[in-house]
């Protein structure tokens, strides 16, 4: 996966009830190079 970097180096907390939203949320953040939890 390569990232764009325009996030890295941040921590983000993605709060989200639907498992499919929280899915994507976090996979878009990853690729532009924030760390999810």
């Amino acid at each position: 996966m390569q990232t764009s970097g325009t996030l890295t180096g941040l921590d983000i907390l993605v709060v989200e009830d639907d498992d499919d939203t929280r899915f994507f949320i976090t996979t878009v953040l990853e690729m532009d190079g924030a760390t999810v939890i």
